[in-house]
């Protein structure tokens, strides 16, 4: 073994010794796709947007230093645009939802960001 240009010796017996006692212990890292894990409270995952509460004001996409929120037209606010959500461009900083007067957008606790394409990480009004 080499450890900054050194050579270190070890003996197997040492080796061996470590190996065995670790090779009955209980697992530390936990088997992830099998075993679903559960993001803690106020984990920002991916972001939740209810067209409903929406002003369609902009000071969401405003605010977002990634360009992840473009402002898009759509009957379906009072100022007659949305938001729309690019989330594989989004670093999850939060700006949006600090900003949102009326709280229409909001973190998940899904952390599931692996897509196959990537349309499917896009949130239209």
């Amino acid at each position: 073994m080499v450890e900054g240009g050194e050579e270190i010796d070890m003996p197997w017996g040492i080796v061996l010794k470590e190996a065995l006692r670790n090779l009955f212990k209980k697992p530390v890292t936990i088997n992830y796709p099998v075993v679903n894990v559960e993001a803690p409270e106020g984990f920002r995952g991916l972001l939740s947007f209810n067209i409903s509460k929406c002003l369609g004001c902009g000071n969401c996409a405003r605010v977002c230093p990634t360009n992840t929120i473009t402002m898009v037209p759509s009957d379906k606010t009072r100022l007659k645009r949305a938001p729309r959500f690019e989330l594989a461009k989004c670093v999850f900083c939060g700006s949006c939802v600090e900003v949102c007067p009326t709280k229409a957008i909001s973190f998940t606790r899904n952390y599931h960001t692996a897509v196959l394409k990537k349309d499917e990480l896009v949130i239209n009004p």
